[in-house]
């Protein structure tokens, strides 16, 4: 199943944003080489993966290129009533305009994945579950993303700081790491120095390099925090360029996905065919 939401994002931060995306590792949210084929989508897994298939990708582009391969098809099939009729939606100037800003990101979720997270694996059995949840005001396609996003939702949690104010980073470290001495009256910033030369570390060096060359361990206590005192998210700091005036911009803050408003207002949801389906289909048996 292919679970999608979009966000609307100012088209000139896109490939800015695509680029962020690829550098971002969370969990079991890698990097993938599939992604070095495109400009407009990001792979966070192989396309391989047996479990779920996570990518982010220009909406307008891919409208584009639907539209160039259909106009291609019609070139061989002129008479092609559904080529014909899909061409005409996909370049109604409504759907374009509300296709620019948007930048989707969509989960192929796999049997393997239904199965570890104990939803049903039989399709009507699922769109009974979807029909309950609607009684409670819920919704499963949004849940299924949220749990298919999860490492990525994590990664770009963090709030707004001027990452290149590096006076304020120690100011925040100070607030939360400090220990006060009864003996001599004085308050030492051992630890909140420490971190503050790891964060410099990833400034000058980048967050790979850091990595590569510091013991696991510390490195992710160092991490976290880090993260806890700044409110830094780890998006922000694997994209950390050495003192970079585009450090200022949090590109992570820019995508917000309002779950409520996923479709044009113009749109009108076709009326389900489910209910006759089960009616009239499935109890018919071969004699």
């Amino acid at each position: 199943i292919d679970v999608t939401m979009s966000a609307s994002v100012d088209p000139r931060h896109h490939l800015a944003l695509i680029q962020f995306f690829k550098n971002i590792h969370s969990g079991q949210m890698r990097r993938s080489s599939d992604s070095d084929d495109y400009a407009t989508t990001c792979y966070f897994s192989s396309r391989k993966s047996k479990k779920k298939v996570n990518k982010a990708y220009l909406k307008y582009q891919e409208l584009e290129s639907e539209i160039f391969g259909l106009e291609k098809e019609l070139k061989k099939n002129p008479k092609n009533i559904q080529l014909i009729q899909r061409l005409h939606i996909l370049k109604d100037l409504k759907l374009q305009e509300w296709a620019i800003s948007l930048i989707r990101f969509e989960s192929r979720l796999k049997k393997d994945w239904f199965r570890r997270k104990k939803y049903p694996l039989n399709l009507m059995k699922l769109i009974a579950l979807q029909e309950a949840y609607e009684k409670d005001n819920k919704c499963l396609i949004t849940e299924l993303w949220k749990l298919g996003f999860s490492d990525m939702l994590n990664a770009l949690k963090g709030e707004a700081i001027n990452m290149s104010d590096h006076e304020k980073v120690l100011d925040e470290l100070k607030k939360s790491f400090f220990r006060f001495s009864e003996k001599t009256g004085k308050t030492t910033y051992s630890k909140a120095e420490r971190l503050y030369r790891f964060y410099r570390g990833i400034v000058t060096d980048g967050y790979q390099s850091v990595y590569r060359t510091t013991d696991r361990a510390t490195f992710m206590r160092y991490l976290k925090d880090l993260i806890f005192a700044t409110g830094f998210s780890k998006a922000q700091l694997q994209n950390l360029q050495p003192d970079c005036a585009s450090n200022v911009i949090p590109f992570c803050q820019l995508v917000n996905i309002d779950f409520s408003n996923q479709v044009p207002s113009w749109y009108q949801e076709p009326k389900s065919q489910v209910n006759n389906y089960i009616k009239n289909v499935l109890p018919l048996r071969v004699a």
